[in-house]
């Protein structure tokens, strides 16, 4: 797995609200999958989904 891009999300009162990734998974045989990974810190609600980009052919 390789993170491609990471971002954090801060609220005005420095409190983080949400981790953000683009990551890249590259299976045994060779294959790569881009996935985007959210964590929204209040809630604990991780979400992972390819994005639109990713799945276009």
């Amino acid at each position: 797995m390789t993170a491609l891009r990471s971002q954090v999300l801060v609220a005005p009162n420095g409190t983080v609200v949400e981790h953000r990734a683009l990551l890249t998974v590259t299976e045994a045989g060779g294959d790569a999958t881009t996935t985007t990974y959210r964590y929204a810190v209040e809630t604990g609600t991780v979400t992972v989904e390819r994005p639109a980009w990713a799945t276009e052919e």
